[in-house]
């Protein structure tokens, strides 16, 4: 906790600005704050304050809508509801290396599932992925060996974001599904795959030549990995391992 945390939350929160008001030094408790500290969180509420409030929130709103539009879409249509989420949500500094937008969409998509609706949780969560997907470079693939291609993500979710929007009532099924980025247009595609299909791309994580990710997988593996090296889904630079069946 900081300083700038209990700023922003005494900001975003009228929660939060109640226990400043009632009890301070709980607050400075909570926060983990000097004397000093504290001082300077209760001369920042002025009168001008409820025009930063609404600008943090402004804030907040416009990064989730960086990474995960349609969730940030679905939970503003529910005024409740989205102001439940800024009351509890601290406006934090982004990690360092970590984009703007992506922590807001992880404390989002963490807190919807907390809160019970594990659908819009999972759709935050999907969403986020293709936009990491698309901001990234791709690193050159590694062994030689089966791997899954730089511009490639496998994800799993417990409800099936492909059939969304609408996000409310999404079927509750195991969903896997292959994520690539492609570049002309930018964009990233969705391909729903089956449990066998998962399975087999995880095994080709760069640790197995070919017929070591055949005989692992079993059943029509080289057919299917056949099918998803043309896809460009798997890549193998440097055949060291063993051609990529065709």
């Amino acid at each position: 906790m900081s300083v700038g945390e209990a700023l922003a939350a005494v900001l975003s929160s009228e929660r939060e600005l109640a226990l400043l008001r009632a009890d301070p030094e709980r607050l400075r408790r909570r926060y983990a704050l000097t004397e000093g500290e504290l001082a300077m969180v209760m001369s920042a509420r002025s009168p001008g304050s409820e025009v930063t409030s609404r600008g943090v929130v402004r804030l907040v709103r416009s990064a989730l809508e960086a990474c995960v539009p349609v969730t940030v879409a679905e939970v503003g249509r529910d005024a409740g509801l989205w102001a439940e989420f800024v009351s509890v949500t601290v406006r934090r500094p982004p990690p360092v290396g970590v984009r703007v937008g992506v922590s807001e969409a992880r404390q989002l998509a963490a807190w919807l599932e907390g809160r019970g609706l594990g659908g819009l949780g999972c759709y935050a969560r999907y969403e986020l992925a293709k936009a990491e997907l698309l901001r990234e470079r791709s690193a050159p693939a590694g062994s030689g060996w089966p791997l899954l291609s730089p511009a490639v993500r496998l994800v799993e979710f417990e409800v099936d974001v492909t059939a969304g929007p609408p996000l409310r009532g999404l079927p509750v099924r195991r969903t896997f599904a292959v994520l690539q980025r492609v570049r002309d247009p930018a964009c990233v595609r969705t391909y729903r795959i089956s449990e066998a299909t998962a399975e087999l791309l995880r095994l080709c994580d760069g640790s197995r030549d070919v017929e070591q990710v055949v005989a692992a997988a079993g059943g029509q593996a080289r057919a299917m990995l056949a099918r998803l090296a043309a896809a460009r889904l798997v890549v193998a630079r440097g055949a060291s391992g063993g051609r990529m069946p065709r």
